[in-house]
């Protein structure tokens, strides 16, 4: 399994509402976006017969 790291831009309107957000819904929403990123990561280069590895 490969490790990836992922930058995240907010606007700042956007970055005013995540901030009074609670940790438990900040860290629900962590993780979905880490479980789509990484089906979409892994769909892309498993169509084209690629592995997911680091160069």
């Amino acid at each position: 399994m490969c490790e990836l790291m992922y930058g995240l831009e907010f606007d700042e309107r956007v970055l005013k509402e995540w901030q009074k957000l609670g940790d438990t819904i900040k860290t629900q929403f962590k993780k979905r976006l880490a479980k789509v990123l990484y089906t979409r990561l892994t769909s892309k280069y498993t169509s084209v017969g690629a592995c997911c590895t680091r160069p």
